[in-house]
């Protein structure tokens, strides 16, 4: 990781986007989003998310914004002690812009280039000024070295700890002070001491490594934690007495149990975002809600549900035989094509109702069971869903089955790899399911 990249990133946050930045920042829009990028991936916390057309910070980002504006505010005051004029590096306006006081080295920027250019330094105002530019990308590396070189007073000493040879950490320093245009350290053979500059320096690397540790130990700790964790997608529980709301907290009430030191995350969503982590490796083992799966994944069937009609007392009184004159009479509430149960449905509307009516049918998708559920009793909508999902809502809710039995199944699926088949083993074992064929 470099200063550059903890600029850029920070430009991008206090404005708001990498559109923004790059305008503000004079550069493509391509550089800025690589810098972000190469940051997110340093740190393993996403900071940007696309929203609509544009990107919107992530909550992680706000949370970390702190962090990212002092880094912005010490790299612009290292760029004060870069004695090169305006014209001697690109234009990057908002560098180092706080609304806080400046410090001794921030104070000093103006009197030390007004003093290179024989002028009087101009009174201070109360507020960091823009720089004209970023000082040279220097890499965070190069700064704790640097930090470990001076507590040592010795470049042999501090290449020892390191363990790289000394001919190779004094070049890195003689190139670190060529970037900042200045020597930041006086050698003799008792070993090395700071300059005046290089006392400025070490003040602002130590303040702005104390900085990078803290983003760097929170990705040190995240990455652990997902080496630890086993991670578990399921489609969303159809309320708090659904079936698949049962199976997982009674997972995961055993699993603390028996795994108490390997986590285990559940996330839910749609059965299409599950198959798509199970892909990119997001979730280990997943939950569907859909008798179909790829060929690549192995799969155990943990539960069925019947569907049922649902609606008023009002509109489902009525024999079984009078299903396709409610269904194609009353608006229909059901989950969206993205779920394994929407297209359940959708089978079994299709055998009861002739595809030449089917042309009656007013359907509205509606991702919220609690919102379908106020459809039903106060809109006279009516819905179609697994019994469990409806069974103990009462009256003046009611339903009926459809007239053709479409069950519902709710299936383990894992990726055919020894993780994700030992891990789904473990789930079975604690639902109470027979190992399959397919892990044995």
């Amino acid at each position: 990781m470099d200063t550059t990249a903890l600029a850029v990133t920070y430009q991008v946050l206090a404005l708001g986007g990498v559109r923004a930045a790059a305008r503000a920042l004079k550069r493509s829009p391509g550089s800025i989003a690589a810098a972000v990028s190469r940051l997110e991936g340093q740190i393993a916390v996403p900071l940007t998310q696309k929203a609509g057309n544009g990107l919107s910070l992530t909550l992680e980002a706000r949370r970390l914004t702190p962090d990212f504006e002092m880094a912005n505010t010490l790299i612009g005051e290292m760029a004060a002690l870069v004695m090169l004029g305006p014209s001697a590096l690109p234009q990057m306006p908002g560098i180092g812009k706080t609304d806080t006081k400046p410090n001794d080295v921030t104070k000093a920027k103006s009197a030390d280039r007004s003093a290179a250019k024989g002028k009087t330094a101009p009174k201070t105002t109360g507020r960091t000024e823009s720089f004209d530019a970023l000082p040279p990308t220097i890499s965070m590396v190069a700064l704790a070295r640097f930090i470990l070189v001076v507590r040592t007073g010795s470049i042999r000493r501090a290449a020892r700890e390191i363990g790289i040879g000394q001919p190779q950490l004094t070049r890195q320093m003689s190139h670190l002070e060529s970037q900042i245009g200045q020597a930041l350290l006086v050698r003799s053979c008792d070993g090395v001491l700071t300059s005046a500059v290089g006392s400025r320096f070490l003040a602002i690397a130590e303040q702005l490594d104390e900085v990078w540790l803290r983003l760097s130990n929170t990705a040190n700790d995240r990455f652990r934690r997902m080496a630890a964790t086993s991670r578990l997608g399921s489609v969303t529980p159809l309320g708090y007495e659904s079936e698949t709301a049962r199976l997982l907290a009674t997972l995961v009430a055993s699993w603390l149990r028996e795994h108490p030191q390997r986590p285990l995350f559940v996330s839910t969503t749609t059965a299409e975002e599950l198959l798509a982590g199970l892909k990119s490796g997001l979730f280990d083992v997943a939950v569907l809600d859909t008798d179909t799966k790829p060929s690549d994944l192995g799969g155990q069937t943990i539960s069925r549900s019947s569907l049922v009609l649902a609606g008023s007392s009002a509109l489902i009184g009525m024999p079984d035989h009078d299903v396709a004159r409610v269904l194609t009479s009353f608006p229909i509430a059901v989950p969206s094509l993205r779920t394994g149960l929407r297209h359940k449905i959708a089978n079994a509307i299709a055998d009861v109702i002739p595809e030449e009516s089917q042309h009656k049918i007013n359907m509205i998708e509606v991702d919220s069971i609690p919102v379908i559920v106020n459809l039903i009793l106060q809109h006279e909508f009516i819905t179609i869903l697994p019994e469990f999902a409806v069974h103990n809502i009462g009256a003046p809710l009611v339903y009926t089955r459809m007239p053709v039995n479409h069950d519902l199944s709710l299936s383990l699926v894992w990726p055919n790899n020894a993780a994700a088949k030992t891990l789904a083993m473990s789930v079975l074992e604690i639902l109470g399911f027979p190992r399959p064929a397919s892990l044995s």
